[in-house]
Order: C-alpha cells, then sequence, then structure tokens
C-alpha cells in the first residue's frame, strides 16, 4: 500500500510523469521516505550535494545567509509536491541555500548516485535530465526577472534617499535659521504692539521653504494634500470634528474663571482682549486676515512636513511619529511669542495633524484651523 501510495507520488511529478510502469516501480523501489520536525534542517548553505528530495506534506523554508548583515533571509517556501536539490544534480555544486522545515515534514529523498544507476540500466531517465536542465532554465529566467524587479527596487531607495535627504537638509534649514532669529524676533516683540507684522513675514518665508520642499520632492501633489480626493469628508470632519474641541476651549476657560487667580476678572468670552476698543469691522477684518494666512501654515504644517515625513517613515507608528514631529518643528516657530502660545500651538496642531491623517485633505484641517483659530483668539480670547 505504501509503495502504491509512492508509485502514485512520483507519477504526479512532471520529472518522472514520462516514466513506464516498469521505471516508476524501479525508482520507488530506491526512494527513501522520512519525517523532520519542525525548525529541523534538511541541508545548510555550502553543504555537499548527494541527493534530491521531493516534499509529500509540510513546509520547508529556503534560507539565504547574509554575511554582510549577519542575517537570514528567507527566500521561498516550499509545499506538498515541490522538488529541491535537483539543480546540484546538474553542475554538481554545493548546496547554495539552507533549508530547514517551517512544519513538521514528510519527503522522500532520492541519491544521485541511485538515480545515474537507474540512468545507466535503463535510457527512459535520460529524460528526467532533461525537464531537470528545463527547469534550470525557467528558473534562470525568472531570476533575470526577479533581479531586474531588485535593481528597479535599488533605483527607487536610491531616489528616496535622496529626496529624504533634501527634505532634511530644508528643514534643519529652517530651524537653525530660526534659532538665530529668536534673539532679534523677541527684542522685536517689545518695540511693536501688533504682533502681526511679525508673524506675517515669518510665515511667508516659511511658506517659500513649503514651497522649496514641494517642488524638490518626486511626490504627486496628493501627498501634500493638494487633492480632491475625500473632500467632502474632509470638509464634514473639519467641521463637526471642532465643535467639541470649542466647547472644550470655552469650559475650560470657565473653569479657570471659577479656580486660577490668574483668570479673576475675565469672562468665558472676550471677543475683544486682543484688541482692546475695536470696532466690530476691526475684528471681522482680523479674522478674516487670519483665516487668509491659516492655508499657508497649513501647507507648511501638514502638506511640507507631515505628508512627506509620513511618507519617508515606515512601521505601525509612523503616522503618530509624523504628526507629534511635524508639529514639534512647525510649534516651536511660535516660541518668540511665548511658551504657553508655542504649547497651544503644539496640541491644536496635534489634533489637526491627526485629522488630516484621515482623508489627508487640507481642505477639511484649513476649515478646522480657521475655527479653532477665530473661536480661541478672537471669540473666546486668550487670557496669557
Amino acid at each position: 500500500m505504501k509503495e502504491h501510495s509512492a508509485y502514485n507520488f512520483f507519477k504526479k511529478n512532471s520529472l518522472f510523469s514520462h516514466l513506464s510502469e516498469k521505471s516508476l516501480e524501479a525508482l520507488v523501489k530506491v526512494a527513501q521516505e522520512f519525517s523532520m520536525k519542525k525548525e529541523e534542517y534538511l541541508m545548510r548553505e555550502g553543504d555537499e550535494a548527494a541527493e534530491i528530495f521531493f516534499v509529500i506534506e509540510g513546509d520547508l523554508a529556503i534560507i539565504k545567509y547574509d554575511a554582510e548583515t549577519k542575517t537570514d533571509f528567507l527566500i521561498n517556501t516550499l509545499r506538498a509536491g515541490d522538488t529541491l536539490g535537483e539543480q546540484a544534480l546538474i553542475d554538481k555544486g554545493k548546496r547554495s541555500a539552507s533549508v530547514k522545515a517551517a512544519t513538521d515534514a514528510r519527503l522522500f529523498r532520492l541519491s544521485f548516485a541511485a538515480l545515474e544507476n537507474l540512468r545507466a540500466e535503463n535510457r527512459d531517465f535520460d529524460q528526467v535530465y532533461g525537464e531537470i536542465s528545463r527547469r534550470m532554465s525557467k528558473k534562470l529566467r525568472e531570476t533575470t526577472d526577479v533581479a531586474a524587479l531588485a535593481l528597479k527596487n535599488e533605483l527607487q531607495e536610491y531616489k528616496n534617499r535622496v529626496s529624504m535627504g533634501t527634505f532634511l537638509v530644508y528643514v534643519i534649514t529652517v530651524i537653525s535659521m530660526f534659532v538665530y532669529t529668536v534673539r532679534p524676533l523677541k527684542y522685536a516683540l517689545t518695540h511693536v504692539e501688533d504682533t502681526t507684522w511679525i508673524s506675517i513675514p515669518l510665515i511667508l518665508v516659511l511658506t517659500l521653504f513649503a514651497v522649496l520642499i514641494i517642488r524638490a520632492l518626486p511626490f504627486p501633489l496628493s501627498v501634500f494634500g493638494f487633492t480632491m480626493l475625500n473632500w467632502k469628508k474632509s470638509l464634514f470632519e473639519g467641521f463637526f470634528f471642532t465643535i467639541p474641541v470649542l466647547l472644550f476651549f470655552a469650559f475650560a476657560k470657565w473653569l479657570g474663571i471659577l479656580f486660577l487667580p490668574a483668570y479673576e476678572g475675565h469672562k468665558v468670552f472676550e471677543p475683544f482682549a486682543l484688541m482692546p476698543g475695536a470696532t466690530f469691522g476691526y475684528w471681522l477684518l482680523n479674522s478674516l486676515v487670519y483665516c487668509l494666512f491659516v492655508p499657508i501654515q497649513e501647507i507648511m504644517a501638514r502638506g511640507a512636513l507631515q505628508g512627506p515625513m509620513e511618507k519617508f517613515l515606515a512601521g505601525k507608528s509612523r503616522v503618530w511619529t509624523s504628526i507629534i514631529i511635524s508639529n514639534l518643528i512647525f510649534s516651536s516657530a511660535h516660541v518668540f511669542l511665548s511658551e504657553q502660545i508655542a504649547l497651544l500651538v503644539l496640541i491644536a496642531g496635534i489634533f489637526f495633524g491627526w485629522l488630516y491623517s484621515r482623508t489627508p485633505n487640507l481642505i477639511g484641517v484649513i476649515v478646522s484651523h480657521c475655527m479653532v483659530g477665530v473661536w480661541g483668539l478672537n471669540v473666546v480670547g486668550p487670557s496669557f
């Protein structure tokens, strides 16, 4: 019964399917069945080759060792019906890779010597060698295709490294320039009543760097948030997800008025806190001007920083890592105003970054940013 099962197994294998019944029976007699436990090695790279193997059941992992990185790489998995070790039968070389059992497995073993003896006694086995040669030729073609794909991927990886280097150069340049200007900016604050005259030029400079980053990186505009894809979802979420944030701001200030001495004398809503004595028309103009500069800030923080950073990073935490790092960079540009403002910008920016990551589309986050900014500065009013 066991020999009958082996007979049927080899008859289905394309190496031996052409053999006569007599030749198959002779083959079965010299083939040896054996079992392997999971994680057990069948062969190791560099071993002398003397046998060809046929997988009856189970999975076998083909592993290639990289001496430079000292790492084993899984390059293929063999399953029931697969053959391994036939290449060495033709070229008489050593094992080119290691093979171990990925699961418990059963195999047939056929020694090269036994197969040579069968060939010497029965020329029917000449075709076996011809079939092995055809398989090797096919594998060579596949290897060529794989090599071409690997070269293509390597070229793309090189381009990505160049792009990331360019990105880092611009970001480091912006940070370095800002560090050198912090002291002059703080000095200017003591001589300028309206910080808008400082903020606007600073935002314009940051915008220039954002444009340079976008132009330098080989990504579609959608990576930087310039897309109409999911715009309805982005707009909807940008509006409705922001309403709880606005209510929280008002609630937090109310609690501050109740319990913190610093808030004594303040009201929950102080629309003219930053513009004492201003008219409603000036208040409205100030709010509109603020909203006009929001897209520029979002292009910088979300488009030029968070978008590319998420593209360059890898792993499960790449989205949140890009959100936090991009907002740390952007909020640092507000330190010259005050540490409190920088911290608020960071907290709000993390919310905007999360909102942006859901689509990603600049439309919704621009709407949200306008709502938060106007509400926080021109409706509730700051108390610091």
